[in-house]
């Protein structure tokens, strides 16, 4: 079932570690609604969107940089 914020909970945990060590994050959005979702867990868009080939969807790639606690 979407909204129970498990998507959401595993970015998170992800990114304790990511922030610890240093290293940014790349991630591909799949639409403007889940490019938003990921612009409140810090990411920033990186560039334009993209069409894949084939008639596949538009990708919004997006860079966040570590965090500090």
């Amino acid at each position: 079932k979407r909204g129970n914020g498990i998507a959401s909970a595993i970015l998170r945990s992800h990114h304790r570690v990511l922030d610890r060590d240093g290293i940014p994050a790349y991630l591909e959005a799949v639409s403007p609604e889940t490019a938003r979702l990921y612009g409140t867990l810090g990411y920033e868009p990186m560039g334009e969107r993209y069409g894949l080939e084939d008639g596949g969807p538009f990708l919004y790639p997006m860079w966040r940089e570590p965090q500090s606690a």
